[in-house]
């Protein structure tokens, strides 16, 4: 874990407000929506599925109440006591089990264990040094067959390059595009991360998962922290808004959102 330390501290500091700044980002509840029917999909009742970069336990919680049992895992420990705490509240600690473990830790940290399925949320995979490697480690610990969930954020991203470049803010415009860079957490900390091409993050993936279908979220859309930006538009969104659903599915448009959205499966040996 010790490596990962800058990467803890920085989603510490986004921690304490992560339910009032991200939860309720009205762009950011779109993609949460479209996250959650995904592993509806994916995953039933009775199942033990994984989860990396689980934050304050949406998701898991989501699960367990349709009686999918969680091992819930974040690179945060303070992410990781509010997952805590919000499973306690809801009564479920018979189904979820929240570990301070980070991503590109999981297989070894969890060797010998088999899961049903597996899936990582918004980002958290963008800030792994060696994606490759951690997604060679949670394939180890699927059972063949079983589906992987998992969204990263994009590179590049349409809109943000747009608005950033309206306003003369270069920087921030071509960030995605320099590989590596700081990406800021609602301006409560800033996180090193890496955001991926479709063509990579599927080449990361092929060796070990077989991808059966893929979104762009956000393609005609804002990143959600402009949403301010886009409320102040009013009834001007509503034809952004239908667009953006035609966008998601469709190549090569897709692959220029804010995230990229893969449901895959693990190979069988």
């Amino acid at each position: 874990m010790a490596g990962y330390a800058a990467v803890g501290t920085a989603f510490d500091r986004l921690a304490s407000g992560y339910e009032a700044i991200v939860e309720t980002n009205p762009l950011h509840a779109r993609m949460r929506e479209r996250s959650l029917a995904w592993l509806d999909e994916a995953f039933g009742p009775g199942m033990h599925v994984l989860e990396a970069g689980c934050g304050t336990g949406t998701e898991a919680v989501h699960l367990a109440r349709r009686g999918v049992r969680v091992t819930a895992t974040d690179v945060s420990p303070r992410m990781v006591d509010l997952a805590r705490a919000r499973v306690r509240t809801e009564g479920l600690e018979d189904l979820v089990a929240v570990r301070a473990l980070a991503a590109g830790d999981l297989g070894d940290a969890l060797r010998g264990a088999s899961f049903d399925g597996a899936y990582s949320s918004f980002g958290a995979l963008n800030c792994e040094p060696d994606l490759l490697r951690t997604l060679e480690g949670i394939a180890r610990l699927l059972r063949p067959g079983a589906a992987f969930v998992a969204s990263v954020v994009s590179r590049p991203c349409a809109t943000e390059l747009l608005a950033a470049s309206l306003r003369l803010d270069l920087r921030r415009a071509f960030r995605r595009l320099r590989g590596d860079t700081g990406i800021g957490l609602y301006g409560l900390a800033e996180v090193r991360a890496r955001a991926y091409s479709e063509g990579e993050l599927l080449r990361s993936l092929a060796q070990r998962f077989v991808v059966e279908r893929i979104e762009g979220w956000l393609v005609a859309l804002p990143p959600p922290y402009l949403s301010r930006t886009w409320a102040r538009l009013g009834p001007l969104r509503r034809p952004f808004d239908a667009l953006d659903g035609r966008l998601a599915v469709a190549w090569p448009f897709r692959a220029w959102g804010d995230h990229l959205h893969v449901f895959a499966r693990r190979r069988t040996p």
